[in-house]
């Protein structure tokens, strides 16, 4: 079974110059093999009934991304993804979309022991070939800061830092995320991802 990089929370944002920061978007985790058109989540789960976003993706590849419903300005509609029924029911303005921030496997070739950045560049190129239901996250180096503070303007739900350097390994890999504490539709999680109140510690960045 394929393993995601799970995020470690952290308290506030931070800059560094080795480091990538993109917004973190607000659906569901989710593993995209359109090699063998399945969808997982994070913990392995088949999601079939969203599996029909994988027929607008490029063939050949598995990525690494979120599942979101969009409403009319581009905005993360959590309730919209957690009862959507499907593209022929979905309003216009309210589509199911997968957002791609990394690309593990590519045409047979495993690109997860290559760094963040390369695998970055790759993803890039393939995204050229893709439909427009598909979304590539570039994100911003070195202001984390900056992102966050834009992050908290939108309402949206906040932001993961990730090394640049690292591979995509989910015991070794550095990816922190700081959530929106004003976010008008937040839910807390622990790390494991159990509905909680309390206060996350914050992490030391390296």
């Amino acid at each position: 079974m394929l393993t995601l990089i799970n995020p470690v929370p952290r308290a506030e944002p931070f800059d560094h110059g080795n480091w990538l920061f993109e917004l973190k978007f607000d659906g569901f985790r989710a593993a995209a093999d359109t090699v063998r058109g399945r969808l997982f989540s994070r913990n392995g789960d088949r999601l079939r009934r969203y599996e029909g976003v994988l027929d607008l993706l490029p063939k050949g590849h598995v990525f690494d991304g979120e599942l979101v419903v969009l409403d009319d300005a581009g905005r993360p509609l959590f309730n919209e993804l957690l009862f959507w029924r499907g593209f022929s029911n979905a309003n216009s303005c309210r589509r199911l979309t997968y957002v791609a921030f990394d690309l593990l496997m590519t045409d047979g070739v495993d690109l997860r022991p290559l760094p963040l950045k390369e695998r970055k560049a790759a993803m890039a190129r393939v995204g050229k070939r893709a439909e427009s239901w598909i979304a590539l996250t570039n994100g911003i180096v070195g202001d984390g800061r900056a992102l966050y503070r834009a992050v908290v303007d939108a309402d949206l739900e906040g932001i993961v830092a990730k090394r640049l350097a690292d591979a995509y390994h989910p015991k070794r890999a550095k990816w922190h995320k700081v959530l929106n504490r004003t976010y008008s539709q937040r839910r807390d999680v622990t790390p494991s991802g159990g509905e909680t109140s309390r206060q996350m510690d914050d992490t030391k960045a390296a």
